[in-house]
C-alpha cells in the first residue's frame, strides 16, 4: 500500500546516485522507481475536478479515535455540517453521552448508537427517518446498517469499521468482515458502504469487495493521493484506509476529505445521488436483505 511513496523515494534516490557518480545504483533506482510509480498512478495521482453539487444525499464518515480528548468539539463541528447521514466509528460510552446531549437538542435528527470500550463502537445520525436497521456480528465486531427514507428512494447505509489486520487473528476477522460486506451487493435497495475499512485497493480482500459490485467514490471523483491515515498532529497521511463505496443504484457527485479534531484519521464527505429511472428492489435477493427493505421498494 506504500508503493507510491516508495516509488517516489527510489526515483529521488536515483538523483543522489547520479550526483555521486554511482551510475549502476542510480539507473537501478530510477527504473524500479518509475515502474512502481506507474503501477501507483491510477491509485494515487488522479487529478479530477469534482462536479458542481447536485440534489442527492450528503454523507459524512469519520473515525473519531477511541481516546479523542476533543470529541465534543469534533462532534459539534460534524453536526453543524448538516450532512444527511453521519457515520462515526470508535464511539465509546463517553462519546455516546456527548452525542446524546447534542442530538437531543435537535428535533430533525434520528440517532442510533452502540458504544463500546474497544474499537468496535459506532454511531449513525440521519436527517431522514430510519425505515429499518440491523447488524451483523463478525467475532466481536458489529457491522451495522440502516435503511433511510430518502425522498427519492430508500437507501441502505452500512457503517463500516473493520479490524486492523495486525495479528493473525485480526487478519482472519478483517478478511471475514470484508467478505461479509460483499454480501450487501444484493441490489435489493441502493446501498453505500462507508467508514474505516483498514484496507487499501492493494489488498486482495478489498479488491474482492469491489469485484462484488461496489465502486470506490474516490475512483469516480477523487483528487490527489486521497490518503486518510495517519493524520494526527504532524503525521503526513500515507494510506487511504477510509472509503465510500456505492453500488449501481447510486451515483457520486462529489467527494472531499477534511481534518478531524483530535483524530488520527481524515474524514470523508460524499455527495451521492440515486440513478433516475431505475428500480433495484427485488433484482437479486440476498442474505442481507430484510423484510423492511423489500416492503419499502418504489421506483426511482
Amino acid at each position: 500500500a506504500l508503493r507510491g511513496p516508495v516509488g517516489a523515494a527510489l526515483t529521488g534516490a536515483s538523483l543522489v546516485g547520479a550526483m555521486i557518480g554511482a551510475w549502476p545504483y542510480a539507473v537501478t533506482a530510477v527504473v524500479i522507481g518509475v515502474i512502481v510509480l506507474a503501477a501507483s498512478a491510477p491509485i494515487g495521482f488522479r487529478r479530477r475536478r469534482n462536479p458542481a453539487p447536485s440534489p442527492g444525499v450528503t454523507l459524512t464518515t469519520a473515525n473519531v479515535l477511541l481516546h479523542n480528548r476533543r470529541f465534543r468539539e469534533l462532534a459539534q463541528r460534524l453536526l453543524a455540517d448538516d450532512a444527511d447521514v453521519l457515520l462515526l466509528q470508535e464511539v465509546t460510552p463517553a462519546h455516546a453521552a456527548v452525542l446524546r446531549d447534542l442530538v437531543e437538542r435537535r428535533t430533525d435528527l434520528h440517532f442510533l448508537v452502540e458504544p463500546r470500550d474497544d474499537y468496535a463502537g459506532w454511531a449513525t445520525v440521519s436527517r431522514h427517518p430510519v425505515r429499518g436497521q440491523g447488524r451483523i456480528d463478525v467475532p466481536g465486531w458489529p457491522i451495522s446498517w440502516v435503511v433511510i427514507d430518502h425522498p427519492v428512494t430508500p437507501i441502505r447505509v452500512v457503517n463500516v469499521h473493520t479490524a486492523a489486520p495486525r495479528t493473525a487473528d485480526d487478519q482472519a476477522t478483517w478478511a471475514t468482515q470484508l467478505a461479509t460486506l460483499a454480501g450487501f451487493a444484493d441490489r435489493s435497495v441502493p446501498t453505500v458502504l462507508a467508514g474505516d475499512f483498514n484496507a487499501t485497493v492493494d489488498h486482495r480482500s478489498f479488491r474482492r469487495l469491489l469485484d462484488a459490485g461496489f465502486t470506490d467514490a474516490f475512483d469516480r471523483v477523487g483528487q490527489g493521493w486521497g490518503a486518510t491515515w495517519p493524520a494526527q498532529q504532524f503525521a503526513v497521511p500515507m494510506l487511504r484506509l477510509d472509503h465510500v463505496l456505492v453500488d449501481g443504484g447510486l451515483g457520486v457527485a462529489g467527494l472531499d476529505s477534511f481534518g478531524l479534531v483530535g483524530s488520527d484519521h481524515r474524514g470523508l464527505r460524499a455527495v451521492l445521488r440515486p440513478h433516475p429511472g431505475e428500480c433495484l428492489c427485488g433484482a437479486h435477493g440476498g442474505s442481507t436483505r430484510s423484510d423492511v427493505e423489500r416492503s419499502s421498494c418504489r421506483p426511482l
